[in-house]
């Protein structure tokens, strides 16, 4: 297993580890890896400890050579993970314990943002941002992201 990643037992997971949700390639070329939160903020531990694993399963995709075996463009490219929340801001325990991912995924090269957004009403397709914030220590309430 690797260091960064912690180990979990699946059963107790509200966010699969084991899943990347979504990859995209930013306009600059950059990799943008999505963990999506569509589901009410229940404020558990379990919930914050599966979040956790599960971003700590994105920093070992982005840095153990697997994002570059499977989209070899992005491979020497910035990458930045953003948690897309339909369902409002991660609870406080919860946005402690990002913050402190937040500043060790940028100290390993990437970044941690936390992405809130509406859901989009017929006939429109694409999510109206709410807020985009850094995530880490340094910002406690988030540094404002454009995107």
């Amino acid at each position: 297993m690797p260091f960064w990643r912690k180990s979990s037992n699946p059963a107790q997971s509200l966010f699969d580890p084991e899943k990347i949700d979504l990859v995209t390639r930013d306009p600059d070329g950059g990799a943008n890896l999505y963990i999506v939160q569509d589901q009410l903020w229940i404020g558990s531990e379990a919930e914050t400890d599966s979040l956790e694993q599960k971003v700590r399963a994105y920093v070992d995709f982005a840095l153990e050579g697997q994002m570059h075996e499977m989209y070899p463009e992005l491979r020497g490219q910035r990458w930045r993970i953003f948690l897309d929340s339909y369902v409002g801001p991660p609870p406080a325990e919860c946005w402690e314990r990002l913050s402190a991912l937040g500043d060790a995924i940028r100290d390993l090269g990437g970044d941690l943002i936390v992405h809130e957004m509406t859901v989009p009403v017929a006939p429109a397709t694409v999510p109206d941002t709410v807020q985009a914030r850094r995530v880490g220590r340094r910002w406690p309430e988030g540094e404002p992201v454009d995107l």
